[in-house]
């Protein structure tokens, strides 16, 4: 029904959900927005472009990752978390209400604005702002007129991502549900190890200079 229903779909976006976890919430890609659009070269410098071949392979096979059932915590309750020390959870799931910063650079905590096809990864500092400038707006002088409530959302994410969110400022004003793992173990996806030797084997190695083939040899023994 909701899934048909475009009005039962919009006004689900605004009910506060407080309901069990959906780890899928968790989940949102990555972040594709530019820090600067434009840079024009001055003299000595140079623009180069990196890559990191198989990041996700690698970041599979070296990561420690939670093996075994969660324990479920039912929480409903309000908080003032502001440090990482508050978080006592080192390695779950959790959905809470956050509020984040007035002022940061780089936005930790993402949320998707929109709707269907048009839906939207953003990393606003104020979700009213964002669901009222959805594609984007550029005013000069602009204030947030938004209490911090207004700017607030329900956020699904990790313990390693709400950790680094309270190091720049964000805070949590409630705590819905926990699903926390006991177990870690390193070695699950070892198997992956082989989808991160195969691009790095195929890659010639660089000949600039008669090291580079020596520094590249100990890649190809992953």
């Amino acid at each position: 029904m909701v899934s048909k229903d475009y009005e039962m779909r919009k006004m689900f976006k605004n009910y506060l959900d407080d309901g069990p976890i959906n780890i899928r919430s968790a989940f949102y890609g990555g972040r594709t927005g530019p820090l600067k659009l434009f840079h024009k070269a001055e003299p000595g410098q140079k623009i180069s472009y990196y890559d990191v071949t198989s990041l996700y392979p690698f970041i599979n096979v070296s990561t420690r990752y939670p093996v075994g059932h969660p324990e479920v915590h039912v929480i409903n309750k309000d908080v003032n978390w502001t440090k990482p020390e508050d978080n006592t959870y080192n390695l779950a799931l959790l959905k809470l209400s956050i509020i984040p910063p007035r002022n940061i650079d780089i936005p930790v905590l993402p949320m998707k604005i929109g709707e269907d096809d048009d839906e939207r990864l953003l990393f606003p500092l104020c979700s009213t702002c964002a669901k009222e400038h959805p594609h984007g707006d550029v005013k000069e002088n602009y204030c947030c007129p938004h209490t911090d409530q207004q700017r607030g959302w329900v956020s699904t994410c990790t313990s390693i991502e709400l950790n680094e969110a309270l190091k720049e400022g964000y805070i949590v004003t409630k705590l819905f549900r926990v699903l926390e793992f006991k177990k870690l173990r390193r070695q699950t996806l070892q198997p992956m190890q082989k989808v991160v030797r195969h691009p790095v084997v195929l890659t010639r190695h660089p000949v600039e200079t008669p090291s580079c083939p020596h520094n590249f040899l100990p890649c190809r023994r992953l």
